[in-house]
């Protein structure tokens, strides 16, 4: 199977086996897997011993993992001794990236008062970050949290100096701040080099797409418009989503067909039934994942026709 982009898939269901995770995404067109939490954790701590064998694991498989998580907790940005220790640890964690040929450092930005009028301070503390892990030849991501508004971060994003960056794009963010995942997109558009499409219910757990609160047809029209070659996440817990199949089979996808404009009906009728419908026997890890990568493809490469 052949995806309109970049594919990145969280593989970690299968153990923290990474040879057979990467085994796994050659045989079925995925670009790119992501780090296990356990690995991150691992690596943010400094355990030489995991890093050398990761080291030696990805050499030997030429592994190609997406992004490495950039752990720090209870950070404010209004201490300097908190600046001064974070700044340390990109130092360190980007030059761990480059060992590993990881490209990208993945880190959430902080909660942010609403109502500070001067964010210059905190722009200048994230031009040092992305200063000093461009040393080591790697590029910041940053991802949202459900408190920021849209506009603090564009706010911020906007005024950086240092634009060896990008945005990371969940569409459950927007929703979750009350706002239109559509317009968010577009707002970002220009930041975004990866988008996470999938499917949340709303406990906020991911679900099977379709059975959810994100419009995935939304998001691959904002792609296709704006020509953003960015990546596509899927990450999801694979065994919940197995349960989910077993229950709410006809109803999934009936929703699915309600991406599919009339103009698209063969292809709703021949090739959609055919993605979502799983017997029994196929309900495994595997399956399930490559049918709802195949959604995916199916409603972009839709988007690309209509």
């Amino acid at each position: 199977m052949k995806y309109q982009n970049k594919i990145i898939v969280n593989l970690n269901y299968i153990e923290t086996d990474y040879a057979l995770q990467w085994a796994f995404a050659k045989d079925n067109a995925i670009d790119k897997i992501i780090l296990s939490p356990r690995t991150t954790l691992s690596i943010n701590e400094y355990e030489h011993d995991v890093i050398n064998d990761l080291e030696q694991i990805i050499k030997l498989n030429n592994i190609s993992f997406f992004y490495l998580p950039v752990l720090f907790s209870n950070f404010d940005y209004q201490k300097e001794a908190d600046f001064t220790k974070l700044n340390e640890h990109f130092r360190k964690i980007s030059e761990i990236a480059k060992k590993l040929k990881i490209e990208y450092l993945l880190w959430e930005l902080p909660v942010l008062n609403q109502n500070m009028l001067n964010l210059a301070p905190f722009i200048k503390i994230l031009n040092q970050f992305i200063n000093t892990i461009q040393k080591n030849k790697i590029k910041l991501i940053f991802k949202r949290n459900k408190e920021n508004s849209s506009s603090v971060v564009l706010n911020i994003l906007m005024h950086l100096r240092n634009q060896n960056f990008n945005l990371f794009f969940e569409p459950i963010i927007p929703i979750a701040l009350k706002e239109s995942i559509s317009s968010s997109f577009q707002i970002f558009h220009k930041f975004i080099n990866v988008v996470n499409i999938t499917d949340y219910d709303k406990e906020n757990q991911p679900t099977i797409i379709g059975d959810g609160l994100i419009r995935i047809n939304e998001i691959s029209k904002k792609i296709m418009v704006n020509k953003n070659n960015c990546y596509i996440l899927y990450d999801a817990d694979l065994s919940n989503l197995i349960s989910k199949i077993n229950k709410h089979h006809e109803t999934n996808k009936n929703k699915i067909k309600k991406f599919f404009t009339k103009k698209n009906k063969k292809l709703q009728n021949e090739k959609i039934a055919n993605v979502i419908c799983l017997s029994q026997s196929d309900v495994c890890h595997e399956k399930v994942l490559l049918k709802q990568l195949d959604i995916v493809n199916k409603i972009i490469h839709k988007e690309h026709h209509v």
